[in-house]
């Protein structure tokens, strides 16, 4: 819940927000607040004279929303739906959608999929997401500070002990940054916009890129500007307005050092992995010195974990398994959480000594369980 707090406390997110949903939302309309948390943003589109409010969240947090409609007076307009936004039907198709699930950049988690599915599903004809378009924009950043608190974080190392490869999985991870313009030593270059009423494009570009002014390129600098309507938007850039996210930092190895006019080649790329997303980023210099990264390089990995993501893997269950298993099978919507406790504490009573252990356990498997 302080997390919710913090972000609608941050004066440049939450001001903006704000003044787009007072510009969208006008008496009569039906509006759905996605990513709802506590349901601020749902709640203040109620006072504005909105006829119906979904709020959409998977998080308990949501359950703090039926107070927060009562004190505001909109409780009859305000309902709670406790789930994932892909996984539901609304009652009417709304018509404005707002949500903000990106973190430092829009390639959050499945943010992109679930965003792509509210327009298809959940938003009226004629109606308006909130954001409608975010342009990602890149530039090479000097941070001397943040790539020896990154990069460099293993350099206390006594030299008796070589610690080469930990350098190497920190340089293959991505941080945040809070640069400011001054940092920046080549103009901005656009990565990816993307549409939300549109599919997203693939998110990967090539580009030459000219250092502004001499000094050291020890990273690519990632952020965003955001079109909340037509009129309204908000930005993490560094020559912005300090925001809650910051920027994402992708490091190299060792800095380039650039003479003003001096070019650098760059590759970005992300590639959404499971649920999150794994980037590959490049630079050449003129002089064919090279530097090529991947997040994947930053996960020290072993070739029994990477066996088991493969698709040839066949698994057996674990003690966690056949205990899913045995609840599963006896959950048929008449057996209670006491029945199902009761087995689970015969059959695994070295896991569950106690009846309420079991019990504690069935119900905190509360994703598993239909509402």
């Amino acid at each position: 819940m302080v997390e919710y707090a913090r972000m609608l406390a941050e004066p440049v997110r939450a001001g903006a927000y704000l003044d787009a949903l007072r510009e969208a939302v006008r008496p009569g309309m039906v509006v759905a607040d996605v990513g709802a948390g506590p349901g601020v943003l749902g709640v203040y589109a109620a006072t504005l004279g909105a006829r119906r409010v979904f709020l959409v969240e998977p998080d308990t947090s949501v359950n703090a929303a039926r107070a927060l409609a009562a004190e505001n007076g909109v409780a009859d307009r305000v309902e709670v739906i406790r789930a994932a936004s892909t996984e539901i039907e609304l009652p009417e198709r709304a018509d404005v959608i707002v949500s903000d699930l990106r973190g430092v950049t829009p390639f959050h988690g499945r943010h992109l999929e679930a965003a792509g599915d509210m327009h298809r599903r959940l938003l009226a004809p004629g109606g308006i997401c909130i954001p409608g378009r975010d342009r990602l924009h890149t530039a090479l950043v000097e941070d001397e500070a943040l790539h020896a608190r990154t990069v460099g974080a293993w350099s206390g190392v006594p030299d008796t002990v070589v610690h080469d490869s930990l350098t190497t999985l920190m340089a293959n991870g991505w941080f945040h940054a809070r640069a400011t313009g001054a940092q920046l030593i080549s103009e901005a270059a656009p990565f990816v916009t993307l549409d939300y009423g549109h599919a997203a494009p693939s998110p990967h570009a090539t580009w030459t890129t000219r250092a502004t002014r001499d000094g050291s390129a020890h990273g690519l600098l990632l952020w965003f500007d955001t079109e909340l309507t037509g009129r309204i938007g908000l930005s993490n850039a560094p020559s912005a307005p300090p925001a809650l996210y910051g920027q994402m930092y992708f490091p190299f190895r060792d800095a380039f050092q650039l003479r003003r006019g001096e070019c650098l080649a760059l590759d970005l790329r992300a590639v959404l992995a499971g649920e999150d997303y794994t980037w590959t980023w490049s630079a050449r210099d003129e002089h064919g010195r090279t530097e090529r990264h991947s997040t994947l390089q930053s996960l020290p990995l072993d070739a029994e974990s990477l066996a088991r993501s493969s698709e040839r893997c066949a698994p057996r269950r674990s003690l966690q398994g056949e205990i899913l298993h045995v609840v599963l099978g006896a959950a048929n919507g008449r057996t209670s959480f006491g029945e199902l406790a009761a087995a689970l504490h015969e059959r695994f009573g070295e896991r569950f000594p106690t009846k309420q252990s079991a019990l504690d356990y069935v119900t905190d498997l509360g994703e598993l369980w239909a509402r």
